[in-house]
């Protein structure tokens, strides 16, 4: 491999491991420390009879309620079940039968879901640095990144799920400021050669 092409894989390799470690330090201080997440999630006082009623009535997966059963159910009634369901409370659930607070596995995950963002997004930049000749313009791709990941996901949510504006408020502010603050540090090392 040639001089360049090494400096080249091992800028990439420094981008992405340093941005998906400010990445993950950044949401662990927004989920612990920081007031981000704080009202992302209600309380109800009512919490043990809920989970005993749905656990008796559920298995584990993901419902709206209320549905109709997509393999007995012709359009016409799915068409008579929207149109009572009109002004009528609604409910996204998703069940688990049991509680798992493996916190290894999931911050070794979340690190590594880190470590794929972080280098999509590098090598992205990496590839257009040369033609954003500044500091702002960089930083503005790499939060143009963080706008796209809330416009198909959170957003998506938001518009589709009617996600209440207490949690995706919280996804939004965590988006920005985590990628927010990886776009200074990229925004600087991935500037284009002098």
């Amino acid at each position: 491999m040639s001089k360049p092409k090494q400096k080249t894989m091992k800028r990439i390799l420094i981008g992405t491991v340093t941005t998906a470690i400010i990445l993950f330090f950044i949401q662990a201080l927004n989920w612990t420390a920081l007031p981000v997440h704080k009202h992302a999630l209600k309380y109800t006082p009512d919490q043990k009879e809920i989970l005993e009623l749905l656990d008796r009535k559920l298995d584990e997966g993901y419902y709206y309620l209320p549905y109709f059963d997509p393999d007995n159910t012709t359009s016409e009634e799915q068409s008579r079940l929207n149109a009572e369901m009109a002004g009528k409370p609604w409910a996204l659930i998703s069940f688990h039968e049991s509680y798992d607070d493996n916190m290894a596995v999931k911050m070794t995950t979340g690190f590594i879901m880190d470590l794929m963002s972080a280098f999509i997004v590098v090598i992205i930049l990496a590839m257009v640095s040369d033609k954003i000749r500044t500091f702002g313009g960089r930083w503005l791709f790499v939060i143009s990144m963080a706008a796209l990941i809330i416009l198909q996901g959170p957003l998506m949510n938001w518009n589709w799920w009617n996600t209440p504006d207490h949690f995706f408020i919280s996804l939004v502010t965590d988006q920005l400021s985590t990628w927010g603050i990886a776009g200074l540090w990229l925004a600087w090392y991935l500037r284009p050669a002098s």
